[in-house]
């Protein structure tokens, strides 16, 4: 491991997570919880995007410290917590960005063409479904 600065890694989580919040308005990818990927609504307020990283990252961090104050002995800084928190959430950056290319809104609907029996003209094509197989889907 190699010591990156606390407020360095306040400062790149921050960025990943506004980045992820601007890129899931267009994809309608919502981080709805901690670790909590879904994909669906992309009508919503664009805020809410941003909100919901914002949301995330700040009461899991404020968890986190309040536990590491009541049981651990050690000085524990906040901003060691809110940094260390903000850095971990970067890989939804990547999350984000696969929403993007990934055609999950076009295998979905044929899924449920298939799976309601509907003759609906759904065409997609083999590609989409390997990217659809290959990015889990987390659904609530």
């Amino acid at each position: 491991f190699e010591y990156v600065s606390e407020y360095k890694d306040l400062t790149i989580g921050i960025i990943a997570i506004a980045l992820s919040g601007l890129l899931n308005v267009f994809s309608g990818t919502h981080f709805d919880g901690v670790l909590d990927v879904h994909y669906g609504d992309s009508k919503s307020y664009s805020y809410l995007f941003m909100l919901e990283g914002i949301i995330n990252w700040v009461s899991f961090s404020v968890l986190l410290f309040v536990a590491g104050k009541i049981l651990s002995s050690s000085s524990i800084r906040i901003i060691y917590v809110f940094g260390n928190i903000a850095m971990a959430r970067w890989p939804l950056f990547i999350v984000a960005i696969l929403s993007l290319v990934i055609p999950h809104q076009a295998v979905d609907q044929f899924i449920m063409a298939k799976a309601l029996n509907i003759n609906a003209p759904v065409a997609i094509e083999m590609y989409e479904i390997v990217l659809y197989i290959i990015l889990v889907q987390n659904r609530g």
